[in-house]
């Protein structure tokens, strides 16, 4: 009498599909390949979800920008080449 072949923890049937490593999902994200594809009952025209225009400061704010767009408030000459606009070099022009 023919024993039948005992399947233990060890044994391997070469006919079954076995999972590839790039098919795992420990420690990664969900990719595309991932979801079945269902069918789009109502498509929208754009996503409603993620909108942060109503919101204030839901997006990057750059608060130190705002000193750098002041008012000039230079007085008189600004000119650098007049009298008293440039400092007294003491070495001869080359």
């Amino acid at each position: 009498m023919a024993r039948p072949a005992v399947i233990g923890p060890f044994d391997l049937d070469v006919s079954l599909p076995f999972a590839q490593r790039h098919d795992l999902m420990s420690l990664d994200t969900v990719q595309a390949r991932d979801v079945p594809k269902e069918k789009i009952l109502y498509p929208k025209s754009e996503s409603f979800s993620l909108k942060t225009n109503d919101i204030e400061r839901s997006r990057p704010t750059y608060d130190h920008l705002k000193y750098l767009n002041k008012p000039d408030v230079s007085v008189g000459c600004t000119d650098p080449m007049h009298d008293g606009g440039r400092a007294q070099t003491y070495y001869a022009p080359m």
